[in-house]
């Protein structure tokens, strides 16, 4: 009886050293496309994970073929990561990717690359490293053109509670001034608050950006909210991206509340001889971006 045991116990030991020793190997192989041939200090670096957003297949998220990865740091840069997506992964809304990171990197920046090796989609991000490590990082893909999105919308809010809106503008070129219309359920939630965001940093002076809305008028149309920026000085032609304007909400009622800016006349976004920016056409095929619902319990 012991024999058999025994022989059973050496039968699974051989069975699970198999299956390690085939997993090493595949995890041997993945290590080498992710990172294409780079030397890292183990001391000061980690591995983490990412969530790449990709595009949707309208947008040609199938024309994509491989992912470059570049990351910053304090001290120093990262060597290139490159991935090449195989024609299952390319068909995925979303990928996870182990990246190794520096212990003091503060940005990333994803390019998503096509057959000929042309730029098709990018993505940035900060990174924050929390006391537990590194936190998880998610980044989406976004055009290279003009694209006006939302930011960190939560899934969901508590009756009662107050939540924000980011409201990014990315690769926009000598943008001066800036005009939407926001449709929301005024049923369930109200602004009350816009700020500016992190777009108008580069300015010489923040006096010299205007804030126009009508949030708090009575007289404004019910669900609807108007948002015009301008600067007071043209720009230096220079392509910028960034948070143009943040927006509080306050929440009234239980409810699904789907808020999105709308393709009206009121959209405009342009440069100080009044035309609109190069390729804006592009920014309204992808405005389905600046539109976000969310569950208030």
């Amino acid at each position: 009886m012991v024999r058999n045991i025994y022989w059973k116990l050496l039968k699974e030991f051989k069975r699970q050293y198999r299956i390690l020793n085939l997993a090493s190997k595949l995890l041997s192989v993945a290590f080498t496309i992710l990172i294409n041939g780079c030397d890292f200090d183990e001391l000061e670096t980690a591995q983490t994970s990412m969530e790449l957003i990709l595009p949707t297949e309208v947008e040609g998220r199938n024309d994509i073929d491989r992912i470059r990865i570049f990351i910053e740091g304090e001290q120093r840069d990262v060597p290139v990561q490159e991935l090449k997506l195989t024609s299952d992964s390319g068909r995925e809304e979303f990928q996870d990717i182990n990246i190794f990171i520096p212990l003091d990197a503060k940005y990333i920046r994803v390019e998503a690359l096509g057959n000929l090796g042309g730029l098709l989609f990018v993505g940035e991000s900060t990174v924050e490293i929390e006391n537990e490590g590194i936190s998880r990082i998610r980044i989406e893909l976004d055009p290279t053109t003009p694209v006006l999105k939302f930011n960190n919308v939560p899934e969901f809010v508590d009756v009662g509670q107050d939540f924000q809106i980011e409201i990014e503008l990315k690769h926009a070129k000598s943008l001066f001034a800036l005009t939407l219309e926001i449709s929301y359920p005024n049923v369930f939630i109200e602004p009350y608050g816009i700020d500016l965001g992190d777009f108008w940093k580069n300015t010489d002076d923040l006096n010299s950006v205007l804030l126009i809305s009508d949030y708090n008028l009575t007289s404004k149309s019910p669900g609807r909210l108007s948002l015009g920026l301008t600067r007071t000085t043209p720009p230096d032609g220079k392509i910028e991206s960034g948070k143009v304007a943040i927006i509080s909400f306050h929440t009234k009622q239980t409810g699904i509340a789907k808020i999105r800016v709308l393709n009206n006349p009121r959209l405009a976004i342009q440069k100080s001889n009044g035309q609109q920016i190069e390729n804006f056409d592009d920014l309204t095929s992808y405005l389905h971006r600046a539109q976000a619902e969310l569950e208030i319990r």
